[in-house]
């Protein structure tokens, strides 16, 4: 089991969501779950996806013209959506500890 903490901003940024403390006509809300409980398999399957994504993404960007001004602003748009992607994927990469014996050689491969 992979256990992941996130850091920094809400992970669901799509909603106004008050902030720990905040209240709603007097009802204290409660705090983001930072701690995530993921199988090996679903951290293979978020990288998977994220791939593909990126994959959909630069078909799109091929499919547009740097010279036209109308394509530019939805360049710039696709360009930041694949650069936070690959972001992600690196920061998960970074989370993974990999096997190395400790009592013989290792050899890649």
């Amino acid at each position: 089991m992979y256990t992941l903490t996130a850091t920094g901003k809400p992970l669901n940024t799509t909603h106004a969501t008050p902030a720990k403390g905040d209240s709603i006509k007097g009802t204290t809300m409660s705090s983001y779950n930072r701690t995530f409980n993921l199988s090996v398999n679903d951290v293979d399957l978020i990288e998977e996806a994220l791939r593909a994504r990126g994959r959909e993404l630069c078909r799109m960007r091929r499919a547009l013209s740097d010279g036209n001004p109308a394509d530019m602003e939805s360049i710039r748009v696709i360009e930041e959506d694949q650069r936070s992607g690959e972001e992600l994927l690196g920061r998960l990469h970074d989370q993974k500890i990999f096997y190395r014996p400790k009592t013989s050689v290792y050899v890649g491969g």
